[in-house]
């Protein structure tokens, strides 16, 4: 038998299709597909934004929590020491003292004025 030299193609049908391939359920579904898509993308937005808000307050209360009481020079831990019924942060590491507000004047004393503030402290206070 001898082989065929032009292959086989189906004949072309002059009949037009009756019906419409149109699926409005198809449409419906695409819609509701598409629905579902935005309301599960905006609920993992807003989840991540809380994530982000939790990682940034974790992030941050680490700081404070790693951060308080070391020393500002060295990082070394502070050590507090009482000094003239005052008491003190003193750094082992640097041997640096840090002052907390109003340290300095129970140390010191109150802040003393000088002679030409006296000066004009008396002049003002001054009535013939």
């Amino acid at each position: 038998m001898e082989p065929r030299k032009k292959p086989i193609q189906p004949k072309k049908s002059n009949v037009q299709l009756m019906f419409n391939t149109h699926d409005p359920l198809e449409e419906l579904n695409r819609a509701e597909r598409a629905q579902e898509d935005d309301y599960f993308r905006k609920l993992d937005q807003e989840l991540m934004a809380a994530l982000r808000d939790k990682s940034a307050e974790e992030i941050e209360q680490a700081i404070r929590t790693y951060t308080r009481m070391r020393c500002p020079k060295c990082g070394e831990p502070l050590e507090g020491t009482l000094e003239r019924q005052v008491m003190i942060d003193a750094c082992l590491g640097c041997g640096g003292i840090w002052l907390d507000k109003g340290e300095w004047e129970g140390l010191v004393g109150p802040k003393a004025y000088g002679w030409l503030q006296r000066l004009f402290a008396g002049l003002i206070a001054y009535k013939p």
